[in-house]
């Protein structure tokens, strides 16, 4: 080989040679670019944690609430119950023989098994005695307690910080809820508002909110027994509409819309009858024609003869015909409109509050109603575990398809918050007696993997643990970020906990008993029996 070709090859040889380490350069690079975010990714999701509180307490219950945590520091049940802060302080020194937890600044204790209300300072706004009637959590919200008179018997109102707001004056008082109480004054009950003036007069034999909490329609009676064959009703408002006393029953509401029953009292309990449409005022809107009434959302009423239902508004008019299979809604906003085909299947179909059509694909089977903007639909799977035979999958009311159907339990309604979390699960189902052997009736129970989808980004939580904390009534899912959840039967005491973020990353150990929902970065924590205070450090 001349030496002209040797160097050409040479030259050859080591332009491939440089190449080849520039490629392996640049995918070396890359690996390490990625590796480098993953890294930064864990860091950012890293959470460390330390004990503020050892594990020491024998009991404790619901995590801490308006920044105290009841706790035991004598016998699971019995006490004596203090409270600590989120520093692990015993701020409530413990002398209760039973404790509840804190809300709107005050708490239910009992001390020699009378009950009492402690302010958070541990000093009592309603003395332990043998006439106080536990407060619940809405009259905690509301401030406002019944209290009795000792030296005349009778019973008033006071706020939270001690001072009388309505006098005492009533042979007994309910709950004060939303701005109204029920009381009862010479054997007749009324209603009174926050300036202990009558808004209803103590006139009724029977008087009772409509709706518990709501307390601004009430159902009347002149028979104080209730529930008898001859028994007539009626209802008030507190603006001072009413009806007749001239009904058999009074079902419910949908906005001003009031359904009432004509017809008998089945064992003193259940009504038979039809069922006719009433407006706020007392005005018969529709006479008792109809076999079944139900409230859709906060404006119609879905009305049956037969098997067939339509929708009535609030002028009694009858806008939607009764043609349908069944109407349904679980929130404000969508209504499903169901139709059985000619080859017994149902037909689906979706209108806003207006009525207006909302635009779904019809081969989709909807399986729930539309709840917060967002449903379930189903897909006929052989593979399915759930009791329909159905894959299940989550599907917005514009019709945008979140998940596809990889779910055989979709939880919309349980604990879906704002920031978007539906608990979702894989897995079988079992068979359960229905209020107990032989007394009628299966339910299906869910026994699978829980996870958790988020419908804004359309991620997945793999299903993986066998529950999650439920939050109380008004609370979210992932609360201050986290969510505690387990592996195992947590009624037999063998699960064991640990805490998700809202990308699903386990951020601590998965060894504890029992964790409850995390408080401003701190969290009460169940190890070897005995209950501590964990802080998180992110």
């Amino acid at each position: 080989m001349s030496n002209l070709k040797k160097i050409l090859v040479c030259l050859i040889a080591l332009v491939f040679l440089l190449t080849g380490c520039q490629r392996n350069i640049d995918v070396d690079q890359d690996d390490t670019d990625t590796q480098q975010e993953t890294e930064q990714e864990e860091n950012e999701n890293k959470v460390t944690y330390e004990w503020i509180v050892e594990p020491t307490y024998a009991f404790h219950q619901g995590g801490f609430s308006d920044g105290l945590a009841m706790v035991s520091t004598g016998e699971i049940f019995g006490g004596p119950y203090g409270y600590l802060n989120t520093k692990g302080e015993m701020v409530i020194q413990p002398k209760f023989s039973w404790a509840l937890n804190f809300n709107n600044g005050a708490a239910n204790v009992t001390e020699n098994d009378l009950w009492g209300v402690i302010d958070k300072s541990g000093n009592y706004i309603i003395e332990p005695n043998s006439q106080y009637q536990q407060m619940s959590n809405e009259e905690l919200m509301e401030g406002v307690y019944r209290y009795q008179d000792e030296t005349t018997g009778l019973y008033g109102y006071k706020t939270l910080q001690g001072s009388v707001f309505i006098e005492a004056k009533f042979e007994e008082a309910g709950p004060f809820l939303n701005g109204y109480g029920i009381v009862k004054t010479d054997g007749l009950y009324g209603v009174v508002n926050a300036k202990g003036k009558y808004v209803i007069e103590p006139v009724w034999k029977s008087l009772n909110s409509l709706e518990y909490g709501y307390s601004d329609i009430y159902v009347v009676s002149n028979d104080p027994y209730g529930h008898s064959e001859e028994q007539l009703y009626g209802f008030y408002d507190v603006d001072g509409n009413h009806s007749d006393i001239a009904f058999n029953w009074i079902c419910g509401r949908a906005g001003n819309l009031i359904s009432y029953g004509m017809g008998k009292m089945e064992d003193g309990i259940f009504f038979k009858g039809k069922y006719g449409i009433a407006d706020k005022k007392g005005n018969i809107l529709k006479e008792a024609i109809y076999d079944n009434v139900y409230p859709v959302c906060d404006k119609y009423f879905a009305v049956a003869q037969g098997e067939k239902w339509g929708l009535i508004d609030e002028t009694g008019a009858l806008v939607l015909p009764l043609e349908y299979s069944g109407i349904s809604s679980m929130d404000d906003s969508t209504i499903c409109l169901e139709k059985t085909k000619a080859d017994g299947t149902l037909e689906q179909s979706f209108v806003n509050q207006k009525l207006s059509p909302i635009s779904i694909n019809k081969d989709l089977k909807i399986v729930t109603g539309f709840y917060k903007g967002y449903g379930v639909y189903g897909v006929e799977d052989e593979n399915a575990k759930n009791p329909e035979g159905l894959k299940l999958g989550i599907v917005s009311e514009k019709g945008e398809i979140i998940t596809e159907p990889l779910f055989d339990e979709v939880e919309l309604t349980a604990f879906f918050e704002e920031d978007g979390y539906i608990p979702v699960g894989i897995g079988d189902f079992t068979e359960e007696e229905e209020g107990g052997e032989g007394e009628g009736g299966t339910f299906y129970q869910f026994a699978g993997k829980y996870g958790f989808v988020n419908v804004e980004t359309k991620k997945i939580i793999e299903p993986k643990y066998d529950g999650y904390d439920w939050p109380e009534a008004g609370k979210t899912l992932f609360r201050d970020g986290y969510l505690p959840v387990y592996n195992g039967d947590i009624n037999e005491e063998d699960a064991v906990f640990t805490l998700i973020d809202r990308k699903g990353n386990e951020v601590l150990p998965f060894t504890f008993q029992r964790l409850t929902p995390v408080y401003e970065g701190v969290l009460m924590a169940k190890q070897n029996g005995l209950w501590g205070v964990l802080q998180l450090n992110s």
